[in-house]
């Protein structure tokens, strides 16, 4: 029972995002934290930042992590797998139908419409960031250095490195 549930867990949470991983953050918050209590809100903030220094996907880390955590190999098989098939059966579906529709006027709008939403959705998980932040100020370096990027898109990404170095040099040195 323990692997079904893990793995309609995994599978509600990549069906119901788009966006990439880290729009899957506040819904695994959500699910993860306050619905089955899989993890602590500590244990959430760490197992996401342990994610993003691993290689590869966001969501497929952390379904292997809490997967393993929660029902071992097993586990982790099933919730690994649960972040996967959506993903995989949707994009496919998808890649046919966008093939077909990619230059109907409905589509460009459809497309246009959903990009608020996604940086909606990673603005949440930016906020969540934010709050379980050891320090307000990364929360501030990063914000800053994404409005740079945002205002002044010809930026050099090397100047935004630069900038966020002594951003956090200035704040924590």
């Amino acid at each position: 029972m323990m692997l079904l549930k893990l793995m309609l867990v995994f599978a509600k949470v990549a069906v119901l995002t788009f966006g990439g991983g880290y729009a899957m953050v506040p819904l695994f918050e959500n699910e993860l934290v306050r619905h089955y209590a899989f993890l602590t809100a500590d244990e959430f903030a760490n197992l996401v930042g342990l994610a993003q220094v691993t290689p590869g996907p966001i969501g497929f880390n952390s379904a292997t992590y809490v997967g393993m955590a929660q029902g071992g190999l097993a586990g982790a098989l099933a919730a690994s797998l649960g972040v996967m098939i959506p993903s995989i059966l949707i994009s496919l579906v998808v890649a046919v139908f966008l093939r077909r529709a990619a230059d109907a006027q409905w589509m460009k709008l459809l497309m246009k419409g959903v990009r608020p939403c996604v940086v909606g959705i990673i603005g949440a998980a930016v906020i969540f960031f934010a709050r379980t932040a050891l320090c307000w100020q990364g929360a501030v370096i990063f914000v800053a250095v994404i409005i740079l990027r945002w205002k002044l898109p010809k930026l050099n990404p090397i100047y935004s490195l630069l900038l966020s170095a002594l951003l956090g040099y200035v704040l924590f040195i």
